[in-house]
């Protein structure tokens, strides 16, 4: 395999890496933002009170 070829292969491999990063990048974006505003909402004061 000459050293072209092994260059276009990696740049195929990279490529696909990075399309599966970014395929996974919204969900997992979406459960940190949910993670965060649960815990802004249980740190609210309305529910501290609500506690007490």
């Amino acid at each position: 395999m000459t050293q072209e070829s092994k260059q276009v292969l990696d740049l195929a491999a990279a490529s696909t890496g990075i399309m599966s990063l970014a395929a996974w990048l919204p969900p997992l974006a979406s459960l940190f933002t949910i993670v965060w505003l649960g815990i802004r909402i249980w740190e609210s004061d309305t529910v501290q009170n609500l506690r007490k």
